[in-house]
């Protein structure tokens, strides 16, 4: 009996990682009304940024079996990914490639860029507005659930844009961008609930076609 009362006790990890989210979603709500730059090209670049710098120092989620987890998916190398794509004009696919590709060999898996090396990103040419700030969160609000939930709307948010331009190249950068976002989204929420990163063939699945859109392909690792 004992035994069984311990266990409905435990955490249940999808229950955990819905309220992280909703706990998370008022914050990102008020950043949002808040900062006019926090949903510009811009704005999500340094967001952007700012996740990434989570995954790869924050004591929140780096501390622990789930932060060792996360730490040795390499889940940050692909989060550089949506961030540097879009804070300059001269894109360099290469460079991002290289990103990917250090995050899928830990799956067995490789990326060679096939297309042009190097795209121009209007987007990049924006100022920074006003008053924008480097950050708009705290250490202690980025638990998973929350790091989910802003990836996911970062890959709202470039989709979106990305349906507004007007320009080809802006297109291919932005929904690069997104695809990008939303695979970290989901490699940590795979973290979360199976302990553990998403596989080969669930990855390759999901971005084979996406990537090769940008000129990426993915490949074996050799």
């Amino acid at each position: 009996m004992e035994d069984v009362e311990k266990k409905d006790t435990l955490p249940n990890p999808h229950l955990q990682l819905l309220q992280e989210k909703e706990q998370f979603r008022p914050l990102l709500e008020q950043a949002i009304h808040n900062d006019p730059n926090f949903q510009t090209i811009n704005g999500l670049g340094l967001f952007a940024h700012n996740l990434q710098n989570e995954l790869y120092s924050t004591n929140s989620i780096s501390k622990g079996d789930l932060g060792r987890k996360i730490s040795n998916s390499g889940i940050e190398l692909a989060a550089r990914v949506p961030a540097t794509l879009i804070d300059r004009t001269d894109v360099d696919l290469g460079y991002e490639t290289q990103n990917i590709a250090a995050w899928l060999r830990k799956k067995g898996l490789d990326a060679k860029l096939k297309g042009r090396q190097r795209v121009r990103f209007s987007g990049g040419n924006e100022t920074k507005a006003n008053n924008a700030t480097e950050t708009w969160f705290s250490q202690e609000d980025f638990t998973p659930g929350g790091l989910v939930l802003a990836y996911e709307y970062l890959a709202q948010k470039m989709t979106e844009h990305s349906a507004l331009s007007e320009q080809p190249e802006d297109k291919k950068v932005l929904k690069l961008a997104s695809v990008m976002a939303s695979i970290v989204s989901e490699e940590i929420r795979s973290v979360v609930l199976e302990g553990k990163a998403l596989d080969a063939n669930t990855t390759k699945a999901i971005l084979k076609n996406p990537l090769a859109d940008a000129g990426i392909e993915i490949v074996d690792k050799v």
